[in-house]
C-alpha cells in the first residue's frame, strides 16, 4: 500500500499552500519573513508554511541593516549533505532544518529550539545517491512529510510524518533517468499536493499527481539537456502553476507553462550564463510579474531574467558571486522591502549576498565565509523578525546556520483605532475594532502535544486522545479542559520554560494573527492561497498568512478600510464574537432588549455578542449597571480557549 494514501479526506492545509507562495514570494519579501524562499533542491515553505503552525508575530517595522552581517554555528548531519530544506515537522513555531545526505544515503532533522540554536541532527534512512530534499503535506494529516530525489535507483522517496517530527521508512515512486532536483506544487487545482522532479539523464520533468489513493504514474515531459533544478510559478499571470527548469548542457532555463489540468505545454528555452545549477523565483522589479535568477556554476554569476507577464523573459542580466555557485535562495536580507539572493558557492567557500535593489538589478556581492557549501536557505531561525541562511557544508558534514545580526529592530506602533473596516459582518454594521497599539509576541511558541483530537462528524465534539503538561494549567485551573481540547486538536500551543517544560499564559493577550490561526485550526476551515494577498500587512511569507487568507476566504474575518489586517493587535472580545460567528454559520439572532448593558443594539458587534449569548458560547460579568460584556477588552488566552471550544461544540 501507498505510504501517502490519504488518512482523511481534508482540503490542503499547512504548506499545501506551497506552490502559489512560491509564486507570490516577489510581492511578499518585504518585511520580516519566517519562511524558506528558494534553493537547489527548491523545498517548500512551512508556512507557512507554513503552514506551520507558529504563535510568534513578526516585528511590523523593521530598520534597514546597514551593514549585514551574520554569527555562524554548525551541526553535524550525515556524510556529503547535498541540499537543505526548511519546514515545521510537528506544528510548533520554530523553524526547522532537513538535510540529504548524498554518502549516507539518509536525511537529518534539526529540530528547532527557537532561539537561533538547534537539536541534535536525527537521520532517517531516504534511498540511495540523494540529491535534493522536499517539504509538503502529501497525506492532508497537516503534518509536513518529506520527498527525496534518488539519483543512482532514479526515484522520488516519501518520507510520511507521524505527526510528531519523526518519519517513516521511504515509499519509492519511479520518475526519469537521475533526478537531481524535486519540488512540489498543486498542478490541477485539486487541493492535493503534487511532485515535479527534474531528470538529468533522460533530460525531463516528471510529474507525480497525487489522489485519494496516493501519487499516480510518473508523466514525464522533455526539456534541454541535464536539467540541474525544477522551480514552480505562475509566470503567465493565468493562475495555473508553471514550471521552469535549468540546464546545463546547452546552458540554458526551460520554460513549461501549465494548462491547470495537471499537464503542460512544450517547453520555450532562454538563455543563461554557463553550467546554471539552481534556480529561484520572485519578482526582483516590483511589476506584478515573477521573474528568474539563475545559478551559473561554471561562469561564476547569476542570471536575472525579468518576466513580463506572459511566459517570456528579457535577456538574462548577469551579476558576479563566488566560485562555482551551485544553489541560490531569494529574501529581503536587509530588510529594506526588496528581494535579495543568496548563492552558495562551493569552489569559494563562500556564500554572496546580492542586495535587491528593487528594480531588477543588484549591488556587488557581499561574501560571508562557509566551508564547502552546497545549498542555502533562509527563514527567521530565532523568532528576531530578520531573515536568518542556513547551508549545508559538504566538507565538514554539517550544516552551518548565520543568524542576521543587523541592526536591532524596532516596533511601530500601529495607528490609532480610527479605520472602518472594509466589509461587515453577517447582519452587523462593521467588521472588528482594533485596539489602540500593535503588540507582537515576544515568545516562541513549542508544541506540547503532537496526538491528534478524534473528531466526530459534523464537527460538534472532539475527544482528546494526549495530555498536556503545561505548567501553569493545572486540572484545578478554570479552563484546562479547554485549553486541554484546543491542545489536542492541534489549535493551540504553549511557551518554552527553557527546562524542557511549558507554560501556556492563560491570562496573557492573543494577537490577531493568532486568533486568525487559531479559529483556522480549531473550526477546521479550509486552505484557500490567493492570486494576490488580500490583506498589505500580511504578505505571504508571514507566518500567519496561511491562517488569515484561510479565515479570510471562509468569510470569518475581514480587515480595515485601508487594506490591513493589524496582526500583531491584541484580539478583543467584540472581534472574538463576530470571528466565531462568522466561522460557524450560526443563525444571527438580534433580539430587541440588549443582554448586555455595554453593548446597546447599536454595537458593531451586537449581532455577533447576542448570537453567541443565547448558545452560552460566551457570557459576562456583573458590573454596576447589570451585565457587563467588555466588548472593546483584549481576551485572554484562557477564555478564549473556553470560547473556541464551546463553538466547535454547539452546533450551526
Amino acid at each position: 500500500m501507498q505510504v501517502n494514501k490519504r488518512k482523511r479526506l481534508w482540503p490542503q492545509t499547512g504548506v499545501a499552500i506551497m506552490l502559489l507562495l512560491i509564486s507570490l514570494l516577489g510581492t511578499a519579501l518585504s518585511g520580516s519573513s519566517r519562511s524558506v524562499v528558494a534553493q537547489q533542491s527548491q523545498p517548500t515553505i512551512n508556512p507557512a508554511a507554513q503552514f506551520a503552525a507558529q504563535q510568534q508575530a513578526a516585528p511590523a517595522a523593521p530598520t534597514i541593516c546597514n551593514p549585514i552581517g551574520f554569527s555562524n554555528t554548525s551541526y553535524s548531519v550525515g556524510s556529503s549533505p547535498v541540499s537543505l530544506a526548511v519546514g515545521e515537522f510537528n506544528n510548533d513555531a520554530p523553524l526547522d532544518l532537513v538535510s540529504a545526505n548524498n554518502v549516507s544515503n539518509n536525511v537529518s532533522v534539526l529540530r528547532g529550539v527557537g532561539n537561533g540554536t538547534f537539536q541534535n541532527a536525527v537521520s532517517y534512512a531516504a534511498g540511495l545517491d540523494l540529491r535534493s530534499v522536499a517539504i509538503g503535506d502529501f497525506d492532508g494529516d497537516r503534518y509536513d512529510d518529506l520527498m527525496v530525489a534518488n539519483s543512482d535507483p532514479s526515484t522520488v522517496a516519501q518520507l510520511q510524518n507521524y505527526g510528531n517530527g519523526t518519519f517513516a521508512l521511504p515509499y519509492a515512486y519511479s520518475v526519469g533517468v537521475s533526478p537531481r532536483s524535486v519540488t512540489v506544487g498543486d498542478f490541477n487545482r485539486d487541493n492535493y499536493l503534487d511532485v515535479v522532479a527534474a531528470n538529468s539523464n533522460s533530460n525531463s520533468v516528471s510529474v507525480l499527481m497525487n489522489s485519494d489513493m496516493g501519487f499516480l504514474p510518473a508523466i514525464n515531459y522533455g526539456v534541454n539537456s541535464h536539467p540541474k533544478s525544477v522551480v514552480v510559478g505562475d509566470l503567465n499571470n493565468d493562475g495555473n502553476p508553471d514550471l521552469a527548469t535549468a540546464n546545463t548542457s546547452p546552458s540554458n532555463v526551460s520554460v513549461l507553462l501549465g494548462n491547470g489540468n495537471g499537464t503542460f505545454q512544450n517547453p520555450v528555452n532562454f538563455g543563461v550564463g554557463i553550467e546554471p545549477y539552481s534556480l529561484a523565483i520572485a519578482d526582483f522589479n516590483r511589476d506584478g510579474n515573477l521573474d528568474l535568477a539563475v545559478a551559473n556554476n561554471s561562469s561564476n554569476n547569476v542570471s536575472v531574467l525579468l518576466g513580463n507577464g506572459s511566459g517570456l523573459f528579457q535577456a538574462a542580466v548577469n551579476f558576479g558571486v563566488g566560485t562555482n555557485p551551485a544553489s541560490i535562495a531569494v529574501g529581503d536580507l536587509n530588510n529594506d522591502g526588496n528581494p535579495d539572493l543568496v548563492t552558495a558557492n562551493y569552489g569559494s567557500n563562500n556564500l554572496s549576498v546580492l542586495r535587491g535593489n528593487g528594480d531588477g538589478t543588484f549591488q556587488t556581492a557581499l561574501n560571508f565565509s562557509v566551508n564547502g557549501p552546497y545549498s542555502v536557505a533562509v527563514g527567521d531561525f530565532n523568532g528576531d523578525g530578520r531573515l536568518d541562511l542556513a547551508s549545508t557544508s559538504i566538507g565538514t558534514n554539517s550544516v552551518v546556520v548565520l543568524l542576521n545580526t543587523c541592526v536591532t529592530l524596532t516596533n511601530t506602533p500601529a495607528p490609532a483605532a480610527t479605520n472602518t473596516p472594509t466589509r461587515t459582518p453577517m447582519g452587523a454594521t462593521a467588521t472588528s475594532l482594533p485596539s489602540s497599539t500593535a503588540v507582537a509576541s515576544t515568545a516562541t511558541t513549542q508544541p506540547t502535544n503532537t496526538a491528534a483530537a478524534t473528531q466526530t462528524p459534523g464537527g460538534a465534539t472532539a475527544t482528546p486522545n494526549c495530555t498536556t503538561s503545561f505548567t501553569d494549567v493545572g486540572t484545578s485551573n478554570i479552563f484546562y479542559n479547554d485549553i486541554l481540547f484546543l491542545a489536542c486538536r492541534g489549535a493551540i500551543s504553549g511557551f518554552p520554560n527553557g527546562d524542557g517544560t511549558f507554560r501556556f499564559e492563560p491570562n496573557s493577550n492573543t494577537t490577531r494573527g493568532q486568533f486568525a490561526k487559531i479559529a483556522t485550526l480549531g473550526f477546521a476551515l479550509p486552505a484557500f492561497t490567493p492570486t494576490t494577498p488580500t490583506f498589505n500587512d500580511v504578505p505571504s511569507n508571514n507566518v500567519f498568512y496561511q491562517f488569515v487568507e484561510a479565515a479570510a476566504h471562509a468569510g470569518a474575518i475581514t480587515g480595515f478600510s485601508d487594506s490591513t489586517f493589524r496582526p500583531n493587535q491584541n484580539v478583543t472580545r467584540a472581534q472574538v464574537a463576530i470571528i466565531t460567528l462568522r466561522a460557524r454559520g450560526y443563525t444571527i439572532l438580534t433580539p430587541t432588549n440588549p443582554t448586555f448593558s455595554d453593548v446597546p443594539n447599536s454595537n458593531f458587534a451586537y449581532a455577533a455578542i447576542e448570537t453567541l449569548a443565547a448558545r452560552g458560547i460566551i457570557n459576562g460579568a456583573a458590573c454596576t449597571s447589570g451585565q457587563c460584556f467588555r466588548p472593546n477588552d483584549n481576551i485572554r488566552r484562557g477564555e478564549l480557549s473556553k470560547v473556541v471550544r464551546r463553538a466547535v461544540e454547539s452546533q450551526p
